[in-house]
């Protein structure tokens, strides 16, 4: 799974952080 978070700040950061610990491709 793919996902690309821009511009969400410190929730968008925490959100991508625990994506990323499950495995997921983050893009920032």
């Amino acid at each position: 799974m793919q996902l690309g978070i821009i511009g969400l700040g410190r929730m968008g950061g925490n959100i991508a952080r625990r994506l990323m610990l499950n495995g997921h491709t983050t893009v920032v």
